[in-house]
């Protein structure tokens, strides 16, 4: 897995950093680009002047999957999307 940084801002106590993941690697691997996207935002807020300091982070990742290859287009959607979805 690659990650490809976006936009990295530090500003007081807080740094926030926006990726692109992408597959690398033989032309079959990175093919799977194709049908796959992913984006992930971190956000670290820190204080170290308080009497009890704190590290934050909060990780968002954005995944979408396209659903191409057998036995999965054999199946009716929803039968792919639900275990997928249960993990939130």
């Amino acid at each position: 897995m690659h990650k490809e940084l976006i936009q990295y801002l530090v500003l007081d106590r807080t740094c926030q950093q926006r990726c692109i993941l992408q597959f690398k690697g033989s032309k079959v691997v990175e093919r799977q680009n194709d049908h796959f996207s992913a984006t992930m935002i971190n956000h670290i807020t820190w204080d170290t002047i308080i009497p009890e300091p704190f590290l934050e982070v909060d990780v968002k990742l954005n995944l979408s999957l396209e659903i191409y290859t057998r036995p999965f287009i054999l199946l009716p959607t929803a039968a792919v999307e639900r275990p997928g979805n249960m993990l939130r």
